[in-house]
């Protein structure tokens, strides 16, 4: 059973039915504990990310975009552009 094992995955794209395989476990789990995205395109075309398992956020961590999932779902534009006022930051490199 796929759920049930750590190497394998299916990908989360709607009525996709593709699966992944997972070879370096370690790697994965390394990045979980980081909450570092790393973001994956599958052949349907859906960009995941393989740590969450959730659409691509680069350059947001997967804590973060759990957060600002759970926030903006069912929310108006305005308590969204709030959020990014508060908890987004510029990128000191841009």
């Amino acid at each position: 059973m796929i759920k049930n094992n750590k190497f394998l995955f299916n990908c989360p794209g709607k009525d996709c039915s593709n699966i992944f395989k997972i070879n370096d476990v370690e790697f994965i789990e390394n990045l979980k504990v980081k909450k570092v995205c790393r973001s994956h395109k599958c052949s349907c075309g859906m960009y995941f990310c393989i740590t969450c398992k959730e659409e691509a956020h680069m350059p947001l961590r997967c804590d973060l975009f759990t957060k600002f999932s759970a926030f903006t779902k069912d929310k108006g534009q305005k308590q969204t552009e709030m959020w990014l006022k508060t908890f987004a930051k510029q990128c000191p490199k841009c």
